[in-house]
């Protein structure tokens, strides 16, 4: 869908809520079948004066086929629709148009609030790691303890990242240890510096910075302050 100089991809299965106001125009790559719900002003109005989040929020949030919800309010939405063909009532019934908007809107605002706060819960851990990166004691329950999360709740964070806390905290520290080699205005030693980013055992270090560099921490500053660092400077993927 373009909408201005914006384009949004839906696929097979998705679920979005547009502006009917809005300029907009449909792209589509073959041939296909979709199923458009039109909500009045006046039923989104009154639906924002009680919705949280608001309306205007969840414009062009795109809910992905395969999510419960965006299941759920398809087989409603068709199923509904069907019976008022079978019945050969007025697809425009007042009645069922508002039980059909309620139903849809009240799924579509919950999966776009479960996820906000998913990315909200996301952003917080971040700065978190990245403000603490220094500290030994910077692990899943020391983050569970300042953030008033749970185990659980911390670990669907991070999945949704696809990456591990560890694996998060770890990559982190070798970053900032990596940016600390190739600063020429710094001479710390290398083990200093590894203590510094927030290891404790310089073994461990210095394993994972060759994994994930590719070579040791004194090859890498070396390659660094003559300016030979390979291409693949910075992290890589998994």
């Amino acid at each position: 869908m373009r909408l201005d100089d914006r384009m949004i991809t839906i696929g097979p299965g998705d679920v979005v809520l547009c502006d009917g106001a809005a300029a907009h125009q449909y792209e589509f790559d073959d041939d296909n079948e979709h199923l458009c719900l039109i909500f009045s002003k006046q039923m989104l109005e009154a639906r924002m004066r009680r919705s949280s989040p608001p309306i205007g929020d969840m414009i062009n949030y795109r809910i992905a086929a395969h999510r419960s919800s965006a299941i759920l309010m398809r087989s409603y939405a068709i199923g509904l629709l069907q019976q008022l063909e079978r019945f050969q009532t007025e697809a425009d019934d007042p009645l069922a148009a508002r039980v059909l908007g309620d139903t849809i809107l009240t799924c579509y605002s919950a999966e776009f609030e479960t996820d906000r706060r998913r990315d909200d819960s996301w952003t917080s851990v971040q700065r978190f790691v990245e403000s603490n990166l220094e500290d030994p004691a910077l692990r899943p329950s020391y983050i569970c303890e300042k953030l008033r999360l749970s185990a659980k709740s911390l670990q669907r964070v991070f999945r949704s990242q696809g990456t591990s806390c560890h694996k998060y905290i770890a990559d982190a520290r070798l970053d900032e240890a990596s940016r600390r080699l190739s600063d020429p205005s710094l001479s710390a030693r290398i083990t200093d510096i590894a203590y510094d980013v927030g290891f404790d055992d310089l073994s461990y270090f210095s394993r994972s910075f060759r994994r994930k560099f590719g070579v040791s921490a004194r090859e890498y500053r070396h390659s660094a302050l003559r300016g030979t660092l390979p291409l693949w400077r910075g992290r890589p993927s998994s």
